[in-house]
């Protein structure tokens, strides 16, 4: 089972989503 990627991937994701999330809240 190679799950590695796809949860490395899904970390990656949540990051950038955290990411933009704190952009838009400093920005405001």
């Amino acid at each position: 089972c190679e799950r590695t990627v796809w949860d490395k991937g899904m970390q990656d994701l949540k990051d950038i989503k955290k990411k933009e999330f704190y952009n838009i809240i400093s920005s405001s």
